[in-house]
């Protein structure tokens, strides 16, 4: 597989610099092991990408003292319901995504990536950043969900499989859209769409029926491996709804708190190679794909600088709206997490000219 490929390479060299500075682990008579419930089957890509090589990181930076071991979608809770499953004690921890719960509270949004938001290679920059994304997510969520929570495995770059094409923002009036998050309330209030939440097990058999109209599940290799290019004859690109960012893991606060600070600190190195390794595998993956994507007969048709534009200043229209509401019943999360994004948003707009241009749209 991909990842035993990187293990025996640079990353392996990468992982022994990070863990020496922690110093070294004897195996724990008593190991932790959690119990985990992930959104989808072990054939997703979600799974091979993120997953496969965060359980290997984490068991391998922690010298087997703590190890995960996650279960399938279904196997003990749907798969939107993987947060309320830590939280009522049916699981220890949960692999998701925290776009799933933009219902419970807005903020939560910004910690896999915005729309219309920061480049993935950008979105990095923030979450590691000292009292960024990762800082932000870690006090959020002991605070309103009695978690602790990290950022856990890239998620590609995604595209919308679309029935009818799509370039211009008019074309989303009245169109069935399958997405969830922060994107759903964007496309049902600023553009007249019809968001609807479909469960990652049911997309293709819905786009199949044309019971939706556009869906949006992931990127390349993950699309394939789904089958929609067969279903769907247009194919819309960006997904300027998911710029690339991360996905999630969580387990109570309690049982963070009763790790040693050593324990804890392997536990984020682990995470974090576990990020690279799912950064570089996503994209081998997604542009393998291409190659076979290319020679089929889809129809690609491509939003313009202007549409990009719209959705990133919608996005960001939305997330003060509701920072004020928040604000008003003394939440002042939403505020505090959007001032951070936007105020580095703005920092890699101005400051990367100098990079090879990457796809952004311009807010005021």
């Amino acid at each position: 597989m991909i990842f035993s490929k990187l293990a025996k390479g640079a990353l392996a060299f990468a992982a022994l610099a990070l863990v020496a500075g922690l110093g070294t682990t004897s195996p724990a008579s008593a190991k932790l092991k959690w119990t985990c419930t992930h959104f989808v089957p072990k054939t997703s890509g979600f799974w091979k990408y993120t997953t496969f090589p965060w359980e290997s990181r984490l068991k391998e930076i922690t010298n087997g003292e703590v190890e995960s071991a996650c279960k399938p979608v279904g196997v003990i809770a749907p798969g939107f319901k993987g947060f309320d499953a830590v939280m009522e004690g049916l699981a220890d921890a949960h692999h998701t995504t925290t776009l799933y719960i933009v219902n419970k509270h807005p903020a939560n949004g910004f910690f896999a990536n915005h729309p219309g938001g920061i480049a993935a290679e950008g979105f990095f920059l923030w979450y590691y950043l000292k009292g960024g994304g990762q800082d932000l997510l870690a006090s959020f969520h002991r605070e309103t969900l009695g978690l602790q929570s990290w950022g856990q495995g890239y998620a590609a770059q995604e595209l919308w499989m679309s029935h009818t094409p799509v370039s211009k923002l008019s074309d989303l009036k009245g169109k069935k859209f399958r997405t969830v998050g922060v994107w759903a309330n964007i496309v049902n209030d600023y553009f007249g769409g019809n968001a609807t939440a479909t469960p990652g097990s049911e997309i293709y058999v819905m786009l199949e029926r044309k019971a939706l109209d556009i869906a949006e599940w992931s990127g390349p290799s993950e699309n394939l491996n789904k089958g929609l290019f067969g279903i769907a004859k247009y194919v819309v690109a960006p997904g300027y709804h998911w710029p690339g960012g991360l996905l999630h893991y969580s387990v109570k606060k309690e049982v963070w708190d009763g790790m040693p600070k050593s324990l804890q600190a392997k536990v984020m190195t682990a995470s974090k190679l576990a990020n690279f390794d799912s950064y570089i595998q996503w994209h081998w993956a997604d542009l393998d794909a291409m190659q076979k994507i290319v020679k089929k007969d889809n129809v690609w048709t491509f939003l313009d600088q202007k549409t990009l534009d719209a959705i990133s200043q919608a996005t960001k229209d939305w997330a003060y709206e509701k920072a004020t509401e928040m604000s008003k019943k003394g939440d002042h999360w939403m505020k505090n997490v959007a001032d951070s994004y936007y105020a580095f948003f703005k920092k890699w707009n101005e400051g990367a000219v100098w990079k090879t241009p990457l796809i952004a749209g311009r807010f005021k």
